[in-house]
């Protein structure tokens, strides 16, 4: 199975790289991402960076609303979000801490549902605000 964080949004309120940046700030997390996230295609990828370090990274994203069939709780909980998005997750920490700062300010600025397959889990904004500055400590 591979690693990923899951988005469920609601395709009529998808966030700018503005909306998300701003997020960031809000929320704490040293991090900003440029272009046209465009979170609406079948697939993509935008730059990310953790200022405090000057490490940037391409983060990709890819259309996964085949969870809906393959897990029906997720369906239920989605409670009318629309689109589902995946993140995939490498074993680079940099880019483990910004998928999940991504993820963090999706659910703070979009209330999307964050969703992690391989464990079963369900995050709350402060849960996956939480494991963002825990993969942040360890590339300081």
């Amino acid at each position: 199975m591979s690693h990923q964080l899951t988005a469920v949004l609601n395709s009529n309120n998808l966030p700018t790289a503005a909306d998300l940046n701003q997020e960031f700030e809000r929320l704490g997390l040293p991090c900003s991402v440029t272009g046209d996230l465009s979170l609406g295609d079948d697939h993509g990828e935008f730059t990310a960076l953790v200022s405090t370090l000057g490490v940037e990274r391409s983060i990709h994203f890819e259309n996964a609303s085949f969870w809906f069939d393959e897990i029906p709780e997720l369906r239920r909980l989605a409670a009318g979000r629309d689109r589902v998005v995946d993140f995939p997750l490498g074993s680079d920490m940099a880019e483990s801490f910004l998928v999940s700062a991504i993820c963090a300010t999706l659910a703070a600025r979009s209330s999307a549902l964050i969703y992690y397959a391989p464990d079963d889990l369900y995050y709350s904004v402060a849960e996956i605000a939480d494991e963002a500055r825990s993969a942040l400590r360890m590339i300081e």
